[in-house]
């Protein structure tokens, strides 16, 4: 460096690290500069601070923040879920985006495209495997109305754009009564696999007893 009076930039760079500059004064005596380099990548929020509740990204370090997708004003803070996939090259948004039943989104975070895949009530993300979303959707029939189908686990492969019901509830009779086979509210995922229960229950009984039989189930590669 030329030594002059006034500070002089510069900038720090290592693989796999966010870039970080500095400024060194070379008027004194040894002067030394000391750098903090970040991992790179990014962090996906919602953040509110616009008015509206905005998916945002920034570096980890905080600096860098923008918005990924704009808020519409419609959605509901309780109801919104956000999950990246490994790579972070996929977004899966759970949101009331207009004046309806919330629906399921996929962001793609380099393009900041968006592409709506479900709609309903009572969506629970569970999360990703790879480039498959995983979650829960509750089909709100009319009341008192009890058919096969209620709770849905459903799977969507990003690569192929592609959904499918992995696992439904399912309704059927004993001497008791009308009794519904569901599915369980906790989900595991572990190295690909998923992992959940299904509960028998009688329809429209809420006592003690309510859960007759459970049985663990595991999914793996979609099978």
């Amino acid at each position: 460096l030329a030594i002059q009076a006034g500070d002089q930039p510069g900038a720090a760079t290592l693989n796999g690290y966010a870039p970080a500059s500095f400024t060194v004064n070379t008027k004194d005596m040894a002067p030394v500069s000391e750098v903090v380099l970040t991992p790179s990548g990014r962090l996906y929020f919602l953040s509110n601070r616009s008015g509206t509740i905005d998916v945002m990204s920034s570096q980890l370090d905080g600096t860098g923040q923008e918005v990924v997708l704009a808020g519409t004003g419609q959605e509901l803070s309780y109801e919104m879920q956000l999950i990246a996939n490994g790579d972070q090259s996929k977004l899966a948004l759970s949101a009331r985006r207009e004046a309806n039943k919330p629906s399921l989104y996929i962001i793609g975070t380099a393009s900041k495209s968006l592409t709506k895949i479900d709609v309903g009530t009572g969506t629970l993300l569970i999360g990703w495997a790879g480039n498959t979303l995983y979650f829960t959707n509750y089909n709100n029939m009319q009341a008192g109305a009890v058919a096969d189908g209620r709770f849905q686990l459903i799977s969507y492969d990003a690569a192929a754009n592609k959904r499918s019901v992995v696992d439904t509830s399912i309704v059927g009779n004993d001497t008791s009564g009308q009794v519904e086979q569901g599915l369980s509210s906790r989900f595991q995922l572990d190295a690909g696999k998923l992992y959940y229960a299904k509960c028998w229950s009688y329809v429209g009984y809420y006592g003690s007893e309510l859960h007759q039989e459970v049985s663990l189930n595991m999914l793996s590669d979609g099978k």
